[in-house]
């Protein structure tokens, strides 16, 4: 179990902060809540249906893997995080290979056998390429692992909206197994779950500020703008960019308005 699940978190291993803001493995999700039926109180004893948007397909990646292409992927060496134009289209297609391959009688990604995890990378790397270099498995390790987090949390919104162990029971995933689910109902209802929930909330609480990154990583906004205006991008530039808020025109609370101030006094 991860604190994503307990209190939130972020899909693509970004800072632990707080941001604002196909049935196939080639498919990806139309957004980052879960793409299935979702609950919803009437105000009675019933329970309404309120349906989401389906999901999408990856179609530049499924069409290049019919013409045998594969997507090349760049780790930077600095940070061990996926940048470049291939990151996207690992992410939404870890995501949808998880969803569709992944296995969930574990409280984690670590808890997960070994030949479980194995399968959801191989496959997931059969649309891409990379260059060699220690730094690169572990980092599409470390993104794997984010995208588990994050169905994993979603599985936890969902069960959070039903009234009942017995009705989160019933409103089971399409695409997950009846012991996976049976084991999460069981693990959401835990003493070792709860308690980690209120030590996660408790730690959020504490946080100052909230960024407006989204799900992007800070480096790979760094990257884009690098690559779209060839110029480097300096440390106080990317702060602002990522905890300006383009709504209020401003930074996104006095918080984060006082550290650039002090930044570019210095």
């Amino acid at each position: 179990m991860t604190s994503q699940e307990a209190a939130g978190m972020q899909t693509d291993g970004t800072p632990t902060s707080q941001h604002v803001g196909s049935n196939q493995a080639i498919g990806c999700e139309s957004n980052e809540t879960e793409s299935m039926q979702d609950l919803e109180s009437n105000g009675s004893d019933q329970v309404t249906l309120k349906r989401k948007r389906g999901y999408t397909h990856n179609i530049a990646l499924s069409n290049e893997k019919k013409a045998g292409k594969k997507v090349n992927i760049t780790v930077s060496e600095i940070s061990g995080r996926l940048v470049g134009e291939g990151a996207q289209r690992y992410i939404s297609e870890a995501s949808c290979v998880i969803r569709k391959y992944g296995k969930w009688k574990a409280p984690k990604w670590g808890k997960l056998l070994k030949d479980d995890r194995d399968q959801l990378l191989r496959i997931t790397n059969n649309s891409f390429t990379y260059d060699g270099g220690e730094h690169v498995k572990p980092a599409i390790i470390k993104q794997l692992n984010s995208q588990y987090r994050s169905r994993r949390y979603n599985f936890h919104m969902l069960f959070k909206k039903c009234g009942s162990k017995e009705e989160a029971l019933a409103r089971r995933p399409e695409y997950v197994e009846e012991s996976d689910w049976i084991y999460l109902c069981d693990y959401y209802c835990s003493p070792e779950f709860k308690a980690l929930s209120e030590r996660n909330k408790l730690n959020r609480l504490k946080q100052q500020t909230a960024h407006t990154a989204g799900t992007k990583s800070f480096l790979r906004h760094k990257d884009d703008r690098e690559a779209k205006e060839g110029r480097t991008v300096k440390p106080i530039e990317l702060y602002d960019m990522t905890y300006f808020s383009r709504k209020k025109n401003a930074m996104v609370d006095e918080t984060s308005a006082k550290k650039l101030s002090k930044m570019k006094d210095l």
